[in-house]
């Protein structure tokens, strides 16, 4: 992450840190790496890490502090279970200022969007546009996570939908 994107993520955690209760990523060096450790440093224990390791080995970083490390899964498959999981809000900290198509920050964004999961786009310098944000009401957006994973039979930790 630039240092305008990681003051962006600092920011926006702190200012929203009494609603946040989950924090997923990638578990991907970089990017997700950092935003862990900032969620760590702002939030302590009070918010739960979970982590979606890509089956690209090389760029796998986990953290003995995260409350579940999800199993090796496909880039694509990943994304989604972070989407899926993380189902409030998408954070995302792309390199570069356009869309790109093989990128999985944004293969990533445009799951969040067909699946109506609000995206906020840090950008790498200023200048990027503002996605609207609506949120989507909880109820709606449980109902349709429960059976999302319902479907796909995995097991997730009690209290993710508490």
């Amino acid at each position: 992450m630039t240092s305008y994107q990681k003051e962006g993520i600092r920011e926006w955690i702190e200012a929203y840190r009494d609603r946040i209760y989950l924090a997923v990523h990638g578990a991907c060096v970089g990017s997700d790496d950092e935003f862990h450790h900032i969620v760590r440093e702002i939030c302590g224990s009070d918010v739960r890490i979970w982590e979606y390791p890509s089956d690209i080995f090389r760029l796998v970083v986990t953290h003995k502090d995260s409350n579940h490390t999800a199993p090796i899964s496909s880039g694509l498959e990943r994304n989604k279970d972070i989407v899926d999981t993380g189902y409030h809000i998408l954070l995302a900290a792309p390199q570069e200022m356009e869309e790109e198509l093989r990128s999985g920050t944004w293969a990533t964004v445009r799951y969040a969007r067909t699946e109506e999961v609000p995206v906020k786009v840090f950008w790498p310098k200023p200048g990027g546009t503002e996605e609207e944000i609506v949120l989507v009401s909880e109820s709606k957006k449980k109902k349709k996570i429960k059976k999302k994973v319902k479907k796909k039979g995995k097991f997730l930790q009690k209290g993710l939908f508490d």
